[in-house]
């Protein structure tokens, strides 16, 4: 495994949790806190165990040599860092989660790929930098499954967080990135927001990727500001195929961390 099948894992890793973090934020204090007798209580406490497992592993990562002494303090401060009474609601999870998702996207950018062959002490044996890069992204995936059955016991919404959803994202988001790119940026949009009191206007062109075969309304492309649930401008068109009832728009994100449903 090299830098760049490590690149796509982790991008991955990041476009799944992030998935899981906004279905997540519809839930009621209540039900993020909510015992529902799993390995880890709550859908609170799932998402703790995750990051905190994100962070301690990221962390002896970046330790040029760890010792015992130095494996033995991380965990206990892992566990003091990460107990789930130290978050109380959804905003502080997501604060930390930003937090140490920066500090990831960071390291990963570092790794060449001669360190993936660094060998680390586990245990009573050694194992590669690649290999526990591949343990920490599956360890997260495996957690994201308990939380998306923890969503229906509590009668929520999940997202579906799949590796080929996010592969066709992916080719999605470099789609918009390129029409932005050919159509002035972000910007050349701005005059295209419409809100339900402005008089109807004549209809903008849709960009190609805004097209769906799927039973929606209409589609939309949402432009995000970096800074995350403060949208910039958006982008409707019904060009769709109407073939049933349903309406649910989507949206899609560039380039930052909030994926909405394509």
């Amino acid at each position: 495994m090299n830098k760049d099948d490590i690149q796509l894992l982790y991008e991955y890793d990041r476009w799944a949790n992030n998935r899981v973090l906004q279905a997540v934020s519809a839930l009621s204090d209540e039900q993020f806190t909510r015992d529902l007798g799993g390995s880890f209580r709550s859908v609170r406490d799932t998402l703790v165990h995750i990051i905190g497992g994100e962070w301690g592993w990221l962390t002896y990562w970046k330790e040029a040599a760890p010792s015992s002494a130095f494996v033995k303090d991380l965990w206990t401060r892992q566990d003091a860092l990460f107990h789930p009474k130290a978050f109380p609601n959804f905003s502080a999870v997501q604060r930390k989660w930003a937090e140490v998702e920066k500090e990831q996207a960071e390291f990963m950018k570092g790794v060449p790929n001669e360190s993936l062959e660094r060998m680390l002490p586990i245990r009573t044996t050694q194992i590669s930098l690649a290999h526990l890069m591949q343990h920490l992204a599956n360890h997260s995936t495996y957690h994201r499954g308990q939380i998306a059955l923890m969503m229906r016991q509590l009668g929520a919404k999940s997202l579906a967080t799949d590796f080929h959803v996010f592969l066709v994202e992916a080719r999605r988001e470099a789609g918009v990135v390129k029409w932005l790119a050919q159509n002035g940026g972000v910007n050349s949009l701005q005059f295209k927001v419409k809100t339900r009191e402005e008089p109807r206007q004549e209809k903008p062109k849709p960009p190609p990727f805004a097209r769906s075969r799927s039973n929606q309304l209409f589609v939309s492309l949402m432009i995000a500001d970096p800074e995350p649930q403060k949208p910039v401008c958006s982008f409707q068109s019904e060009s769709a195929v109407i073939q049933s009832d349903t309406r649910r728009p989507n949206f899609v994100s560039v380039g930052f961390s909030n994926f909405f449903e394509l």
